[in-house]
């Protein structure tokens, strides 16, 4: 298969701006590349003044940031569209040479992204970027365009299998969310409490980082479970909060005999009719990331979170939700076993197919 560079195939484009125009505002998403604004935040968030926005036109390739998140889609959505004025904007030279679709997934395969994390510049991990040069100089195999189109339909079809999945999770995730909401919303009809009245909590222990792995017992932080240790706090499991961080406001229950780090506040209930198995989900669906803190590193603490308010319905409907939610979790299990099958799959086909083995 022979290899061209990719300056061979791209231009960048002429700047358009959108000035007055009223042109449709897109978003760049990792998973689904271009998409309506409206879709992804339910809501146009783009200032009233898009005057700096890029216009760009069916057909020409958008790269957002960063590049090594395979962030870049064709704009296929409207005739001309909007854009960040941060994204790149790049014509196809020859439809002869090259598809669109077979382009694209070269361009967000793992070949690619390996790419761009060895040629990006800069010392913060979030604001590296590829300069144009090195862009323009990634080699891109280009088989006959029968050849790219054939690749290109085999990859859409085993990636559409992943998104279904994905849409799946979604679904899954709502069906939780309306659950409760249908079991508890009349919240008129149901004993309710803040937190501060339902719950105490403190935070978990100080652990070296030195010290996070070698152990048998699990080591729990906002995250769940990131780390072994040879003793553990907690004999009996516990509820834990994501403290700080990018897991802040994260749920989970300790696995018996579990070490706890400061990254996390531990619950001690305090009504003898409040269960973990219904707390776990009720908080999560509480959201409580949404009362972090915005200086520095996110981050909640029980003052923060006191007075959010939580339903505490009798043991029994208690033990129902859970049960209910707990069939869900099997479902999602056997759904995310069945999606990073669906991954490797998709990995396989991706290194194959630009390897002339597809």
């Amino acid at each position: 298969m022979k290899t061209v560079e990719l300056g061979a195939l791209v231009a960048p484009a002429q700047v358009q701006r959108a000035r007055n125009t009223d042109y449709p505002v897109l978003s760049m998403t990792m998973h689904d590349g271009l998409v309506a604004q409206t879709d992804r935040f339910k809501k146009r968030i783009a200032s009233l003044d898009t005057s700096d926005y890029k216009v760009v036109r069916r057909g020409q390739l958008v790269v957002g940031f960063p590049i090594n998140e395979g962030v870049l889609d064709f704009q296929l959505h409207h005739d001309a569209a909007l854009v960040s004025p941060a994204y790149g904007v790049w014509n196809l030279r020859d439809e002869s040479l090259a598809d669109r679709a077979y382009l694209k997934r070269f361009l967000k395969s793992p070949r690619a992204i390996e790419y761009y994390v060895g040629k990006m510049k800069g010392s913060t991990a979030r604001r590296r970027s590829l300069p144009p040069a090195e862009f323009n100089a990634m080699p891109i195999p280009l088989p006959p365009l029968t050849e790219q189109r054939r690749i290109a339909a085999i990859l859409d079809h085993a990636d559409a299998l992943r998104t279904t999945r994905r849409q799946v999770l979604t679904k899954l995730d709502a069906l939780t969310q309306s659950i409760f909401h249908d079991m508890f919303s009349r919240t008129a009809q149901l004993d309710s409490a803040p937190l501060k009245d339902l719950i105490k909590w403190k935070s978990g222990k100080f652990l070296p980082a030195k010290e996070q792995h070698g152990g048998v017992y699990p080591v729990y932080g906002g995250n769940g479970v990131n780390g072994w240790h040879d003793e553990y706090t907690y004999e009996e499991p516990r509820l834990v909060v994501g403290r700080v961080g990018a897991y802040c406001g994260a749920v989970h229950i300790t696995q018996p005999h579990a070490w706890v780090t400061d990254n996390a506040l531990i619950a001690t209930l305090l009504r003898d009719d409040l269960t973990l198995g219904y707390l776990l989900p009720a908080l999560t669906l509480a959201n409580l990331n949404q009362y972090a803190g915005v200086s520095g590193q996110p981050s909640i603490s029980a003052g923060k979170i006191g007075g959010v308010r939580l339903p505490v319905p009798a043991v029994d409907l208690q033990h129902e939700f859970a049960g209910r939610v707990q069939r869900i979790d099997s479902q999602r299990g056997a759904v995310q076993r069945a999606n990073t099958a669906a991954d490797a799959l998709f990995a396989s086909f991706q290194s194959c197919a630009f390897r002339g083995e597809l």
